[in-house]
């Protein structure tokens, strides 16, 4: 005769929480869970609104978030990540709002720093807000909300046709004391001609602005990044500020960044740059024009962004000059490996192999200072639809990862024979 299963109340709460571990990106799998059983309902909303996507559609979604934080209470500790996006999302090729198109003539859908202030102070373990594509309003006759918000990391994306982008995003910035991380992507301003530029606001009115302490900054999509370093910090970061990055897709960045970096070159001990592949294909024979790491005399930590799209990838031999002529305090090199058109792994492992790795371990091997050369890989699979460096495909991760690993071994004796290559 068949035994009688367990009752459920007899094993233990911890197996219970492993199994809704396993399900944390499976929202539906969640929700039942919550709904089934009563014990475990608190651990599954732990996961369930630990990172909340709030689309804004009709000037209703984020009112609608509001009044579901007003009412549910329970829930505020769980919100760790926040995203708040406007909907539609404008192109952000140039062409698209230069002529004028319908789409592009419509107004941005506004967002009330006072109701984006009451929404934070209801977020006591808020460590992660994106705020996508909004424009940025508040009555004048209240001003600017007196907050002073600590958050790990926010990033502010603008548009095309937000035509007071730079003035705007002072008044989100405005809200915190201090941010970890700060990322600014700002496409209102490309090409724009400073001497017909009619949303600069007079100096005094930016610089009397209240401004967060920001430790680590990166721009995205941002010419003018010297206006912004102006502007957009104090006095105080440019000695708080650790860590600068760029993500780069018009030539002039680069003598952008290298102006930013020379100004904080004091204080930077983290500096990351990316390069976008539409960038690398229109400039083969790019350069980094301005940036010299030379001058930063505190710099650690160096992060590089390798768009891996076919053989003979323009962008290996300019790191390796940028190396060349880095200073000896560096202890980490980090190579982030975006594999981005990869129809099969043949292709993939004869791009990788394609490298100059003799002129690039001849430049690292003499350098004694050095603790670690990491190299982080990202890529899809396009041959089985699998997206790699997930959970649910261990197997197809461990074979590639030490596939690459073997072949870097080859390429970089010199680091490999030191012990510093690490490969994931």
């Amino acid at each position: 005769m068949a035994q009688p299963l367990p009752a459920i109340s007899n094993v233990p709460p911890e197996v219970h929480n492993l199994f809704i571990d396993e399900l944390r990106d499976d929202k539906a799998s969640l929700v039942s869970c919550a709904l089934v059983c009563r014990a475990w309902n608190p651990y599954s909303r732990r996961h369930l609104f630990h990172s909340i996507c709030v689309i804004e559609k009709e000037h209703r979604n984020v009112a609608a978030f509001l009044k579901l934080l007003n009412s549910s209470a329970d829930v505020h500790p769980h919100i760790h990540a926040l995203t708040l996006r406007a909907w539609p999302p404008v192109p952000m090729d140039p062409i698209y709002w230069r002529c004028g198109t319908r789409e592009a003539s419509k107004p941005s859908i506004p967002l009330d720093l006072h109701v984006l202030a009451t929404i934070l102070s209801n977020l006591p373990n808020l460590q992660t807000l994106r705020l996508l594509e909004f424009a940025y309003t508040y009555a004048p006759e209240y001003g600017l909300p007196q907050t002073a918000f600590k958050i790990e990391e926010l990033s502010v994306r603008q548009t095309p046709r937000q035509r007071e982008c730079s003035f705007k995003t002072l008044g989100v910035l405005a809200l915190f004391a201090e941010v970890d991380r700060l990322c600014l992507e700002d496409g209102s301003r490309h090409d724009c001609d400073p001497r017909n530029d009619f949303t600069r606001r007079p100096e005094h009115e930016l610089l009397s602005m209240p401004k967060p302490r920001v430790h680590n900054l990166t721009f995205g999509w941002i010419q003018e990044m010297d206006y912004y370093w102006r502007y957009l910090l104090p006095s105080s970061s440019s000695s708080t500020l650790t860590g600068l990055g760029a993500v780069f897709k018009h030539s002039k960045d680069f003598g952008a960044f290298g102006t930013v970096l020379c100004k904080a070159r004091h204080s930077i001990r983290s500096v990351e740059l990316r390069i976008t592949s539409s960038f690398i294909a229109k400039n083969l024979k790019a350069k980094c024009f301005g940036i010299d790491l030379s001058k930063c005399p505190s710099l650690e930590s160096l992060v590089l962004g390798l768009n891996l799209v076919g053989e003979n990838n323009p962008l290996w031999p300019v790191y390796t000059h940028l190396l060349r002529h880095a200073p000896h305090t560096l202890r980490e090199i980090i190579v982030r490996v975006s594999v981005m058109w990869l129809y099969s792994t043949s292709k993939f492992f004869a791009a990788l192999q394609s490298l100059d790795g003799a002129a690039m371990d001849k430049v690292l091997g003499v350098r004694e200072e050095l603790r670690a050369v990491k190299f982080e890989f990202t890529w899809d699979d396009r041959e089985k639809n699998i997206p790699v460096h997930t959970a649910p495909h261990p197997d197809v991760d461990s074979y590639l990862v030490t596939a690459c690993r073997d072949i870097l071994q080859e390429m970089l004796p010199t680091i490999h024979a030191r012990g510093l290559l690490r490969v994931r």
